[in-house]
């Protein structure tokens, strides 16, 4: 996620960088798979955050450009590179519509240009001045992958069991439901805990859950190819790192600001009342009933580290082409 006021929130960029979950390899491969070898001049990932997917794209391109309005999510960005020894990557400071311009500065042509990503941000953008941008910028055949996820939710072993389960769930041919009262439970909480932070979303939550559906007409419209298979990855989460991602999310971080204003020192935190109800159901429950949030960080997180309860994020990709 990325080209927001993420200045605004609370959230630490190193923290945002270190705790998303990171982008699998076999979407990577395949995101790289689309541009010929020969033609791997330059990629531009828009929205880039901290450069999580931008360095993952380097390896395999001449130049990887990341762009994104957060200067503090930049920073960490280029920190982020420099640390890799990632030599091929330029970060710029700019929003979703100001690719031409960013490549006239850098004397980019628009032949150069093979693959423009967008990881878990496109939902926060001008989506039809963005497309129109596209097509009237980049050279036909030039490669346009969006990635996102909805809400995570629970699944129980047994569906992780079905071979085939990924791409069922990918061809909606199954619905994650969870088949244990147990997980159905568990998922019931987070399901409420996401709609409320959905209010402080900043942009209609529906667009993620119907996994960017809602965009296909205009996709078709726009693009001179646009194929409905999409690739779906699966991603296992520990309670701990799902804890410590969505510190990460807007949402919640517009939530916690708009509530402590509101409410002052009575201020609850529902992402620590999430946990605490999970960690009660899966018989693991908290020591103490009233600390606040900031005790809970304090006391109970090394006992959250340890607790082997997993939820899933549902990584999605479209693949579309100029």
């Amino acid at each position: 996620m990325a080209v927001t006021k993420m200045d605004d929130y609370k959230t630490e960029s190193n923290l945002y960088d270190q705790f998303r979950p990171s982008y699998p390899p076999e979407l990577v491969n395949k995101i790289v798979s689309l541009v010929s070898e020969e033609k791997r001049h330059w990629a531009i990932d828009v929205g880039c955050g901290t450069g999580l997917l931008t360095r993952q794209l380097a390896p395999h391109f001449g130049h990887v450009m990341g762009v994104d309005s957060s200067g503090k999510q930049l920073e960490v960005a280029n920190k982020s590179a420099q640390q890799s020894a990632i030599k091929n990557i330029v970060f710029e400071k700019a929003g979703a519509t100001d690719l031409g311009q960013l490549m006239t500065k850098h004397s980019i042509k628009p032949q150069q240009v093979s693959l423009v990503t967008v990881g878990e941000a496109f939902h926060w953008f001008d989506t039809d001045h963005f497309m129109n941008q596209i097509v009237g910028t980049f050279l036909k055949g030039t490669s346009l992958v969006l990635i996102g996820y909805p809400r995570p939710f629970v699944l129980s072993p047994k569906c992780m069991d079905d071979k085939d389960f990924t791409q069922k769930l990918c061809n909606q041919e199954i619905i994650t439901q969870p088949v244990t009262q147990l997980h159905g439970q568990i998922d019931d909480l987070i399901d409420r805990f996401y709609r409320k932070m959905g209010l402080y979303a900043g942009f209609d939550w529906s667009i993620l859950e119907s996994e960017y559906r809602c965009y296909e007409k205009d996709f078709e419209a726009k693009f001179s190819h646009f194929s409905s298979q999409r690739m779906v990855q699966i991603i296992p989460v520990s309670l701990y790192g799902f804890y410590l991602n969505t510190q990460t999310s807007s949402a919640y971080n517009r939530y916690c600001i708009a509530e402590k204003e509101k409410r002052g020192d009575t201020f609850s935190d529902k992402l620590f009342d999430l946990i605490r109800d999970i960690m009660k159901l899966i018989g693991q429950d908290l020591s103490v009933h009233s600390i606040t949030s900031r005790q809970f960080e304090k006391v109970d997180v090394k006992k959250l580290e340890s607790v082997s309860f997993y939820i899933y994020y549902k990584l999605f990709a479209y693949y579309l082409t100029v």
